[in-house]
């Protein structure tokens, strides 16, 4: 391929230079630069898809980049059931019977066919399922490449984060979240709305209130459950989240600032943005002073207040007398 591309090239320099305009003479080179592009894209594309998936009737194998047969065609189904098909770590998961386990490339089974579902959850493990014997459920467990189980088979949801399992459990009518290490040990039970992770092993652990609490991967509360969110951590520092007001928070779970800003910046210094203030003046005299975007009075001793796209209504002693609802 390469061969003909340099006597390509060289015609075209050749015409170019001796029976082209200049300009007819650049539209060549700019056509000799883009068929060098798209050859350089699929070489890349076909680098990055050594594997292909051979049929022959109903069954299923697969070769290498050459056309070598790597695993003849007689299995069911040849990848993993999160619909990929790309081996991992030189194994690639088969059906056979209706049932998943693992081969390696060279067709010899390492893990027998035994789970209803099998997909990688990570460069050393895979979630694995089985069904219940008398529900006919699935149930998610975690194997390693070898098939030793290491988180047993009884969760609807496994999420492998670094050393720790994000693990659900469907009880009929919603799912209830826990956390567990690698050898199934738990460490949060399973009992919250949801779990999400913000790197530098800290977790945003919501209860079915609706707040969130942070927690590190050892199960230690690093704040009440009385934030409404927190965003991923960016240059060590997270965005805490009440109502309509931001706080701070570092890598290590320390509060650097309660919710009481207008707006939080995670730049390499974080910046903090104050509400502007308010005040309330009777008889030549500041009396009150609200911090928010916008305030005005209703009668009665009331005032309607806005924040961050928040609005609720406050008596004249700055008591909340309805919850806050986006404006």
């Amino acid at each position: 391929m390469y061969d003909d591309l340099k006597v390509l090239v060289a015609v075209c320099l050749a015409i170019g230079s001796k029976e082209l305009t200049l300009h007819k003479y650049f539209l060549m080179r700019s056509f000799v630069v883009f068929f060098l592009f798209l050859t350089h894209v699929n070489c890349l594309w076909s680098y990055s898809v050594p594997y292909k998936l051979v049929y022959e009737g109903n069954k299923v194998g697969l070769v290498d980049e050459g056309g070598n047969i790597l695993i003849p065609a007689k299995y069911e189904d040849l990848g993993w059931t999160n619909a990929e098909t790309t081996p991992k770590n030189k194994l690639i998961g088969f059906k056979q019977n209706g049932l998943w386990g693992i081969l390696s490339l060279q067709n010899e089974i390492i893990v027998p066919n035994l789970y209803t579902k099998l997909y990688p959850a990570d460069s050393k493990f895979f979630v694995a399922s089985k069904q219940g014997k008398y529900s006919q459920r699935d149930f998610l467990g975690l194997i390693t490449s070898t098939g030793k189980e290491v988180i047993p088979f009884r969760y609807s949801s496994i999420k492998v984060i670094g050393l720790r399992a994000i693990v659900g459990v469907y009880s009929g009518r919603n799912y209830s979240y826990g956390l567990v290490d690698l050898g199934g040990k738990p460490i949060l039970s399973v009992q919250y709305k949801d779990i999400k992770p913000l790197g530098n092993l800290r977790f945003a652990v919501k209860d079915f209130s609706n707040t969130t609490a942070i927690f590190n991967d050892n199960g230690k509360a690093f704040s009440p459950f009385e934030l409404d969110s927190i965003s991923p951590f960016k240059n060590g520092y997270a965005v805490t989240y009440s109502n309509h007001l931001r706080g701070i928070i570092d890598v290590n779970g320390s509060i650097l600032q309660t919710p009481q800003f207008k707006s939080v910046v995670l730049s390499e210094v974080p910046q903090l943005k104050k509400f502007p203030t308010w005040s309330v003046i009777e008889d030549a005299k500041v009396t009150k002073k609200y911090s928010c975007d916008y305030i005005e009075p209703l009668g009665q001793d009331r005032y309607r207040v806005q924040a961050n796209e928040r609005q609720w209504i406050i008596n004249n002693q700055g008591v909340s007398v309805t919850s806050e609802s986006n404006s």
